[in-house]
């Protein structure tokens, strides 16, 4: 500490700062005005499924998004079987709980009305009206704090 207060540690002359131009520039990172935003951007890369169903990109599932759900998830259809089964959906190769996948994400859930495991064929079909069950406020369409876990 100092026994006595000083202007400055350093001797600064403030004439040799005047007509300099600046060198350095402090950028600090946009403010998020959501705070379920970042969450979310992390979710869609997670979960193959959410990127299809918001075909925007906005983060939200509108209620046309809803309404083209289940076209949008016949696209993850790799086998083309009818059905989405965990890989299909998002679930990594070595999950140790690859059964558990489908009931820990909401959306996934949804969908899986029979509770199996995998999205079948009719469950894809009625995946627009199963996804409403997520809308809380019945504003017609899903946000992050909707569809997170």
């Amino acid at each position: 500490g100092m026994e006595r207060s000083a202007e400055s540690l350093f001797p600064i002359s403030k004439s040799s700062l005047e007509g300099q131009d600046l060198n350095t520039a402090v950028q600090l990172p946009e403010p998020v005005a959501d705070p379920w935003k970042k969450l979310a951007i992390a979710y869609f890369k997670f979960l193959p499924v959410m990127k299809v169903l918001d075909a925007d990109g906005d983060y939200t599932i509108s209620g046309r998004e809803l309404i083209l759900a289940p076209a949008a998830l016949r696209t993850l259809d790799r086998n083309h079987d009818g059905k989405l089964d965990l890989w299909e959906c998002g679930a990594a190769a070595k999950s140790p709980h690859p059964a558990a996948f489908i009931s820990r994400n909401p959306v996934l859930a949804a969908i899986d009305t029979d509770r199996n495991g995998e999205l079948s064929a009719g469950e894809i079909a009625n995946s627009s009206v199963s996804l409403q069950a997520l809308d809380r406020n019945g504003d017609g369409r899903l946000t992050p704090d909707e569809y997170l876990p």
